[in-house]
């Protein structure tokens, strides 16, 4: 009996034993943050048409690439007052696109797009003008990645200051751009 029992536990010991340095291994395998951080990635963005947004998969973190049209332009400078932070960091005026990293800059929740429309606050005239929208924490961004202070041109509403969209390092040329890891 005790032969029995001391064999079982020998066996479900090693069993364990297996399991945990099988998973060790699988994960020294996958590269670590730092490699992550100093990665590089070329993307395609032929054919991105203005109006467009591509979301490329980078490090398991989505980036946003938005061609703005000429309407959304005009709509960012109606907005320019309407932002915590004018700056447009995210934006390479060559190629006239936006980019992003698809994740709200509060606690890293990933974003929605919703293109210009009605806001949620009808009963007053609020008006959307296209961007992203934060649903863990309410906040909105426009095309350019700046938080939306004014009431009048959010989704939903809005809390408090929060900062802007995180543009990644990155370099465009013609049809790609070159983006330079991921920095937290």
């Amino acid at each position: 009996m005790e032969r029995k029992l001391l064999t079982r536990s020998v066996i479900v010991l090693s069993t364990l034993g297996l399991v945990i340095t099988g998973y060790v291994f699988v994960s020294s395998l996958s590269p670590s943050e730092r490699a992550k951080a100093e990665s590089e990635h070329l993307i395609n963005i032929t054919g991105l048409m203005p109006g467009e947004l591509r979301v490329v998969n980078v490090n398991e973190r989505p980036l946003f690439i938005h061609r703005a049209t000429k309407q959304e332009h005009d709509d960012l400078r109606l907005l320019d007052n309407h932002v915590w932070n004018k700056d447009y960091s995210g934006y390479d005026e060559k190629q006239d696109i936006f980019v992003f990293w698809g994740l709200s800059t509060r606690l890293g929740c990933h974003l929605t797009h919703l293109p210009k429309g009605k806001s949620r606050f009808e009963n007053n005239g609020a008006v959307w003008m296209g961007g992203y929208f934060d649903p863990c924490h309410d906040s909105s961004y426009d095309y350019a990645g700046r938080t939306i202070k004014t009431i009048m041109y959010t989704v939903i509403g809005f809390n408090a200051e929060v900062p802007n969209l995180k543009p990644p390092r990155f370099e465009a040329s013609m049809n790609h751009i070159f983006v330079h890891g991921y920095e937290r």
